[in-house]
């Protein structure tokens, strides 16, 4: 009783490595990027969004401190 030839073992397996490898690359790639990448630049731009109105207003209150009222104008004294 001969046994029979194994035909197709090599492709089969081939193609689940290749399925699977393909399927865990995906995977990571989007727990990295949903998971850890996006929070880190969220993070990261309302850090800058935060420092760039804190600039626009210093920025504002010391241009209102520069500016003359009516009654410092009044008192310069003219020649």
């Amino acid at each position: 009783m001969p046994i029979a030839p194994i035909t197709g073992k090599l492709r089969k397996t081939l193609i689940t490595d290749i399925a699977i490898a393909f399927g865990l690359g995906i995977g990571g790639g989007y727990a990295y990027w949903y998971g850890i990448h996006v929070p880190v630049e969220q993070k990261r731009e309302n850090l800058y969004a935060k420092l760039a109105r804190e600039k626009q207003q210093k920025q504002c209150t010391t241009s209102l401190s520069n500016t003359h009222t009516f009654s410092d104008i009044t008192h310069v004294k003219r020649k």
